[in-house]
């Protein structure tokens, strides 16, 4: 009798692994769908409303993002002082804004 359980046990032993495949896969699969089905983007070609005042000079101390598929940057260095001024190293940025 003891030679038949082992040999059971001998024979079952890829249900754990394959059962925790099965769930991770699941889990993957279910992500998955959740970010083709929740996906949304802006049309293309639509016309935005520009707010605030476009013509105020840019001002220093203030963080600004500019993100755009016009901008061609043509230069970037950074400037390794050591961390002396500020708590990250200054970066010289040069950019051309073509045109549509």
């Amino acid at each position: 009798m003891a030679g038949k359980n082992m040999s059971s046990q001998r024979s079952v032993w890829w249900i754990l692994p394959a059962g925790l495949a099965a769930v991770v896969l699941l889990a993957a699969a279910a992500y998955a769908a959740y970010v083709f089905l929740s996906y949304s983007r802006i049309e293309d070609n639509v016309e935005l409303e520009v707010t605030g005042d476009a013509r105020s000079p840019v001002q220093t101390g203030r963080e600004y993002t500019a993100v755009s598929y016009n901008i061609d940057c043509t230069y970037v260095q950074n400037i390794d002082t050591g961390y002396q001024y500020t708590d990250h190293n200054p970066v010289v940025l040069k950019f051309i804004l073509k045109d549509h």
